[in-house]
């Protein structure tokens, strides 16, 4: 299926299963960045500069946040956000005591990754980052040295 956010960018169809991935992982300048109306806003800004179209309403889970476990192996608390878009989804994990989120772009609709850093750099402030852009493709069409047996090998059989 195509949506409207696709066909706007000038895909027709969609032959394969395929995607373009931005991860992020970062430290930010200042945790007030890292709050869920901080985020929202963003990934509004985000969806609006690429283009792309939400799916729903993001699914937001908080859990409070408690700068005295960060000595501890316990989750000093955050906030998670997902939000669903019509070719996938934008996610953050953020733990504002340390200043860190974890964060993703995936779509299976082109998008232009630079513009998508920038303005996520321009929201959150990065101070220190690692930046990946995955091209995802279909498992089956891809030569991989690893494959997991399939569970439907009728549904999708292994190329030979």
């Amino acid at each position: 299926m195509v949506t409207r956010a696709a066909r706007r960018l000038g895909v027709k169809h969609m032959h394969q299963i395929a995607g373009t991935h931005l991860i992020v992982d970062a430290y930010v300048a200042d945790q007030d960045v890292l709050t869920t109306e901080h985020v929202l806003q963003t990934f509004d800004k985000l969806v609006k500069e690429l283009r792309m179209e939400k799916l729903d309403e993001p699914v937001i889970r908080e859990v409070p946040v408690r700068p005295e476990l960060l000595s501890t192996d316990e989750d000093e608390g955050g906030v998670s956000i997902i939000m669903p878009i019509t070719t996938s989804h934008i996610a953050i994990h953020t733990w504002p005591a340390r200043r860190a989120l974890m964060l993703d772009v995936f779509s299976c609709c082109p998008f232009n990754v630079e513009t998508a850093f920038d303005l996520l750099n321009r929201e959150f402030r990065f101070v220190s980052f690692s930046k990946h852009v995955v091209d995802r493709r279909d498992p089956n069409r891809t030569v991989q040295v690893e494959r997991s047996p399939s569970y439907f090998p009728w549904l999708f059989p292994s190329p030979a």
